[in-house]
C-alpha cells in the first residue's frame, strides 16, 4: 500500500513538472540566436571559433607532395605538423566541452532549468562528445591526422550540440539578469 501512494505521489509530481514545462515553453528563435551571441562573448570558446578545421584533415597538398619523389619528406613533415595541430584542435575542443558543461551548471545554479528529461539529453551529450573527443584524439595520434575526416564533423557537432543547448538555457534568464551571469563567470573561470 505504501508503495502504491509512492508510485502515485511520483506519478502526480512527474505531471506538474510536465504541466511546468510545457508552460515554460522554448526560448523564442530571435531569443536564442541572441543567447547564442551572448554565450560567445562571455564564454571563450576558441575550438568552436576555429572555422577552417576541415583544412587540417584534408590530405590533398598530402598526397601532391608526396607523390613527388622529391618531395617525400616534406610531405612527411606536413603529416606531422597537421597531426600535432589535429590533436591541439581537438584539445581545444574538449576545453570548449569542458566550459560550456561549467557554464551551463552555472546557469542552473541561477535558476535556469530545462528539466529532468533535457538536462539528462545534454548530460548524455556531452558524454558522447568527450568520449569521441578522446577517441579521435587516440586515432590521430597513431594513425594520423587523415584517416577519418568524417568523424571530425561530428566531434565538432557535438561541441556546438551543447553550445545551442546552453544558448537556449542562457534565453531562458531575463536578458536584464545576463550580466549578472557574465560576472558570476568571470569569477568562476578565474577563481
Amino acid at each position: 500500500m505504501t508503495g502504491l501512494i509512492v508510485l502515485l505521489a511520483v506519478g502526480v509530481l512527474l505531471a506538474i513538472l510536465f504541466a511546468i514545462a510545457l508552460l515554460r515553453g522554448t526560448p523564442k528563435p530571435l531569443e536564442t540566436r541572441e543567447a547564442q551571441r551572448v554565450l560567445f562573448e562571455v564564454v571563450d570558446l576558441p575550438g568552436l571559433s576555429f572555422k577552417q578545421a576541415a583544412s587540417l584533415f584534408d590530405d590533398t597538398d598530402y598526397r601532391i607532395l608526396d607523390g613527388v619523389t622529391a618531395l617525400k619528406n616534406i610531405a612527411w613533415n606536413l603529416r606531422r605538423d597537421r597531426r600535432r595541430l589535429a590533436l591541439l584542435w581537438l584539445k581545444l575542443l574538449r576545453q570548449d566541452l569542458a566550459a560550456l558543461w561549467r557554464f551551463r551548471r552555472l546557469l542552473t545554479g541561477h535558476g535556469a532549468s530545462a528539466g529532468p528529461a533535457d538536462e539528462l539529453r545534454v548530460a548524455a551529450s556531452a558524454t558522447l562528445g568527450l568520449v569521441l573527443l578522446w577517441s579521435l584524439s587516440a586515432v590521430i595520434f597513431v594513425s594520423g591526422p587523415f584517416v577519418l575526416p568524417a568523424l571530425l564533423g561530428s566531434a565538432r557537432g557535438q561541441v556546438e550540440k551543447l553550445s545551442v543547448s546552453c544558448a537556449g538555457l542562457l534565453g531562458r534568464i531575463p536578458q536584464a539578469r545576463w550580466g549578472e551571469i557574465q560576472d558570476a563567470w568571470t569569477i568562476e573561470v578565474s577563481g
